[in-house]
Parts: C-alpha cells; sequence; structure tokens
C-alpha cells in the first residue's frame, strides 16, 4: 500500500498544483482509474491490475 502512494505522488500529484481538496480528490480518483485500468507492471506479466485479475478468475 505505502508503495502505491508513493507511485501516485511521483507519478501525479507532485506533477500538478492543487489548489482545493475537490482537485486533490479529482486527481486521486483519476490516478486511481488509471492505475487500475492502464498502467502495466512486470510483477504481472506486463498487464495491467484490471487484466491481471481478470486472467486469474478466468482460469
Amino acid at each position: 500500500m505505502e508503495s502505491y502512494f508513493h507511485l501516485m505522488k511521483v507519478e501525479s500529484l507532485n506533477r500538478q498544483k492543487l489548489h482545493t481538496l475537490e482537485e486533490l480528490q479529482t486527481a486521486v480518483d483519476r490516478y486511481t482509474e488509471w492505475f487500475n485500468t492502464t498502467r502495466i507492471s512486470l510483477k504481472t506479466n506486463c498487464k495491467s491490475p484490471m487484466n491481471y485479475r481478470d486472467e486469474l478468475l478466468a482460469a
């Protein structure tokens, strides 16, 4: 979990100027959606977390 928050800060939040809590919430929501559906990882054999989960459930 700590590595997820570190990645979110490095890959998203530290690159933006956020002025309100609403902007922060939107940025976190967007990053989470991107992380789960698009971002690939070598640990999951170059699949997004969602694709990796779907393949495991189908097996």
